[in-house]
């Protein structure tokens, strides 16, 4: 993950609100389509269970990443 992602990532992990908000589903897709190559698509709020299962699978791919690239320099 290139710096501003990792911190964008980092301060997303760090929010505490039990709902995710549409800003917060646009970061998840965006990052997610970067990452794991794939045409950025934010998933369709018409099948909410598909939608929130989609969105959660890209939230735990996208931590494993996190959690497993070292952190980027300050500089």
């Amino acid at each position: 993950m290139d710096k501003k992602d990792w911190y964008s990532w980092l301060a997303f992990r760090e929010n505490i609100e039990p709902t995710i908000s549409k800003e917060e589903i646009k970061l998840i897709s965006k990052l997610h389509a970067k990452y794991f190559n794939h045409v950025f698509a934010i998933p369709c709020s018409c099948s909410p269970k598909k939608s929130k299962r989609k969105i959660e699978k890209w939230i735990n791919e996208l931590n494993t990443m996190f959690e497993t690239q070292p952190k980027p320099r300050y500089r």
